[in-house]
């Protein structure tokens, strides 16, 4: 039997462009820093990401809206 037919997905760590628009979109909408009530670490764990990439795509939140 091969994994797909067992409905296993490998995930190689790298987010596609539809996932990391769905996080980004996570983070303006609740982050304080964009007017939600969330601060970093609480959204950090609601977008399920590390500390880098929440900071990452914070930085590129705000070039995006300049």
């Amino acid at each position: 039997m091969e994994d797909r037919d067992l409905g296993i997905v490998f995930f190689d760590g790298a987010f596609t462009a539809g996932q990391t628009h769905g996080t980004k979109e996570i983070i303006r909408r609740h982050n304080k820093s964009f007017g939600g009530f969330l601060t970093d670490v609480e959204t950090m764990r609601q977008a399920g990401i590390s500390r880098k990439s929440f900071y990452k795509y914070k930085k590129e939140i705000r070039e995006e809206s300049v």
